[in-house]
């Protein structure tokens, strides 16, 4: 970091899905084997956030469908085309 500051990926607005703990993935912190062990417990433990945590994981990965980035391209390619042959400056 050039900076020397932490970045905080929250405040990103990069158009795509967010990663949320405990809604469509479980978060640990890396080489925290405890934390590891500990989420995989809750998650047996608890058939609900099992079942509330794959349907959110499924509508993230839904998101990255190749459809789904062809949609995305091509609408970005038409607003590109639009604004040229408009004249106007490109986004």
């Amino acid at each position: 970091m050039a900076l020397q500051r932490a970045g905080d990926a929250r405040s990103l607005d990069s158009g795509l899905p967010r990663l949320q703990d405990g809604e469509n993935v479980r978060l640990v912190p890396p080489d925290d084997a405890a934390a590891l062990t500990q989420a995989i417990a809750e998650l047996i433990a608890s058939p609900p956030a099992r079942q509330q945590l794959a349907a959110g994981a499924r509508s993230l990965a839904a998101a990255f469908a190749w459809d789904g980035i062809a949609k995305r391209h091509l609408e970005v390619y038409q607003k590109l085309l639009a604004a040229r042959t408009a004249g106007t400056p490109s986004p």
